[in-house]
């Protein structure tokens, strides 16, 4: 796999790193390649609440366990960016033109 300079993930990526969920398989390889230094990840600083809502909702864990799940992807030291709606809809306008990217970080 070529080298990204960034890949934003969106949360139901994070969230297929915990529960097994159609495309876990993609979002663990997305995983393993930053772990190897394939490629560099960043979440939004909302990533993180939306994940723990979506463990939260799911039913199969508690609060402890999703407490740990979000320590996880932190000690991972993926960059985490503050919300910024300029840059929100600056995403979805290059999203538009680049559909197979988009479609890889959604799925």
């Amino acid at each position: 796999m070529s080298k990204f300079h960034l890949l934003l993930l969106d949360s139901s990526v994070v969230v297929k790193w915990f529960r097994s969920e159609s495309t876990y398989d993609k979002a663990l390889a997305i995983q393993q390649a930053f772990l190897s230094g394939d490629l560099d990840l960043g979440i939004s600083e909302l990533t993180l609440y939306a994940v723990a809502n979506a463990l939260r909702y799911s039913g199969d864990y508690t609060a402890d366990e999703i407490r740990e799940s979000l320590n996880s992807i932190l000690d991972l030291e993926i960059t985490v960016y503050p919300f910024s709606f300029d840059a929100l809809a600056s995403g979805f306008k290059e999203a538009s033109t680049r559909t197979s990217a988009s479609m890889m970080l959604t799925w």
